[in-house]
């Protein structure tokens, strides 16, 4: 389990993150600012991690049979 300073680190960096995207995503010209950024490598990969995460999390809950519950 992570620390009270450590998780609160990590709220701090992700609210961090969302305003920063929000912001660029308001830039105009989109092409120039929010598509470019997309179109990155590092954009990608959080992209993946993302859908990974999701594809653990639903599996998570998940026993041997592919059935959710116990």
């Amino acid at each position: 389990m992570k620390t009270a300073d450590k998780q609160h680190a990590y709220e701090v960096r992700f609210y961090k993150f969302l305003r920063g995207i929000i912001g660029v995503s308001a830039m105009k010209p989109k092409e120039k600012y929010l598509h470019t950024i997309m179109d990155g490598v590092p954009f990608k990969d959080l992209e993946t991690a993302i859908l990974m995460a999701h594809i653990e999390h639903e599996g998570a809950g998940t026993n041997d049979n592919g059935d959710k519950g116990a």
